[in-house]
């Protein structure tokens, strides 16, 4: 997502006015071109190169033939607002209005089809991993990441089945604890020294026969 500035300048030095206003504005000089009647190909193909809308570069290729400067910004999107900020410094600047709707082009990147999917199987650690046998401490063969240590959240190293939950267990199993002193259980078959049961002291039966 690249948007195409361009602003047509009377002379060079207006043009590098702009770029100077472009540059204290820490905008990338790798996205500026400034275009002359001189230069290495045609002015047409130059146009062309930076992207420049079919239109409008026939305009531009014309005046700037003329001995007129073109100055060319493809403001990436990020940072977000580089677009913005690049078209407000070149509104400020002296430029000549001749006609060209759209100077402040916006060009959808065209995503690269034919490297979907595919890796570098030339590279020297294709298929590696992490060990000491070969040069660079890579070994061939086995899986891409290093498995990871199994630990387990209760001492002594149990594990829950991670079929249902793979996670850590929040805490160890509990003993069975009574609430009467001497560990009789309220509803179990603890007997009393006079042989009754806990339960039958309050004259209700057992619960469960466990």
């Amino acid at each position: 997502m690249t948007t195409i500035i361009t602003r047509l300048f009377a002379d060079a030095a207006a043009a590098k006015m702009a770029v100077d206003a472009l540059l204290g504005r820490d905008h990338d000089p790798s996205t500026i071109n400034v275009i002359t009647a001189s230069g290495a190909g045609s002015v047409a193909e130059r146009l062309r190169a930076t992207r420049v809308a079919p239109e409008a570069a026939a305009i531009y290729a014309r005046l700037v033939e003329a001995g007129n400067v073109l100055v060319v910004v493809a403001a990436p999107f990020n940072p977000i607002g580089t677009a913005r900020d690049a078209i407000e410094v070149m509104n400020r600047q002296p430029s000549l209005k001749v006609g060209v709707e759209d100077e402040d082009r916006y060009w959808r990147e065209q995503p690269r089809t034919d490297l979907t999917g595919s890796v570098d199987r030339n590279h020297t650690l294709w298929m590696t991993r992490p060990g000491s046998i070969r040069a660079g401490g890579h070994v061939a063969g086995g899986s891409v990441s290093s498995p990871r240590t199994r630990r387990s959240a209760i001492k002594g190293g149990a594990y829950i089945s991670t079929k249902f939950w793979p996670m850590k267990l929040i805490s160890t199993h509990r003993e069975r604890r009574s609430a009467i002193s001497g560990g009789r259980l309220m509803f179990g078959r603890n007997l009393m020294p006079n042989g009754w049961t806990i339960s039958g002291l309050f004259g209700v039966p057992l619960i469960s026969q466990r």
